[in-house]
């Protein structure tokens, strides 16, 4: 059987930077597409207005990939909270389970037989 070790706050660490990334990529594609409309003042005629309908409908479609990247953010986000938080919670059942269980019966003595010695 195969394990994999996650580091949460790894994972954590990467939906954040993702969210950066995104915002990042996402301010890039408008300031190129402010850029490509600005060009109707310097550039004129067929291939002028050829390139600017090219290149803002490929910038427009890119706004697809803005949104499949913060896919990948929440995704991050979600699992390591999820993950992260269920680890934690086992962890303190564990703990509590042994406090109230185990640590109390601790003193009652070796099993011998089956039963307890009393």
């Amino acid at each position: 059987m195969r394990k994999i070790d996650v580091n949460w706050d790894d994972v954590s660490e990467l939906g954040k930077k993702t969210a950066g990334y995104v915002e990042i990529f996402e301010e890039s594609r408008k300031k190129m597409q402010e850029i490509v409309l600005s060009l109707n003042e310097c550039w004129q005629g067929v291939d002028a207005d050829g390139f600017r309908t090219n290149m803002y409908n490929y910038l427009e479609s890119l706004k697809e990939d803005t949104q499949y990247l913060q896919e990948w953010e929440v995704f991050f986000k979600r699992s390591s909270a999820r993950y992260n938080g269920g680890i934690k919670d086992g962890l303190n059942r564990v703990k509590n389970l042994e406090e109230e269980y185990v640590l109390p019966n601790a003193s009652v003595g070796p099993v011998s037989g089956g039963m307890y010695d009393e």
